[in-house]
């Protein structure tokens, strides 16, 4: 008889807490999980964003760099080594197969980061309603 007084006792307790609950229900998931990964997720999105446009914006620099010394060298000497004008391709080339790959990774990042956020909002919109 002890028992069943604290088992209904535990069982009010918790309807005091959540009246309209099913006492049979699963726990919901603590909402502290999801509000304190948000902010990370705003910072990966801001960091992947700048690896964006630093890679692209390097790739690009350096190839038009390279272009223009094969081009220069081209222009200033009547004799051209192909070994130096292989030289500044290479290098311009090296550098757009080197960063492109960086830019695709950071936004694959970027996606997942923004999809996330968009999940936390979207819950905790539904939350407030």
């Amino acid at each position: 008889m002890v028992r069943r007084a604290s088992v209904t006792g535990e069982r009010n307790r918790y309807l005091e807490y959540m009246p309209n609950a099913n006492p049979y229900a699963a726990p919901l998931p603590p909402a502290t999980k999801a509000v304190s990964s948000e902010p990370h997720w705003r910072r990966a999105r801001s960091i992947s964003c700048a690896i964006i446009l630093v890679a692209l914006l390097a790739g690009v620099a350096f190839t038009a760099v390279g272009m223009t010394r094969a081009f220069n060298a081209i222009a200033t000497s009547d004799n051209v080594d192909p070994a130096e004008l292989a030289q500044h391709i290479s290098f311009s080339l090296s550098t757009g197969m080197i960063t492109t790959p960086i830019a695709v990774v950071a936004l694959s990042v970027w996606i997942f980061a923004t999809i996330k956020i968009w999940r936390f909002r979207a819950a905790n919109s539904q939350q407030s309603h």
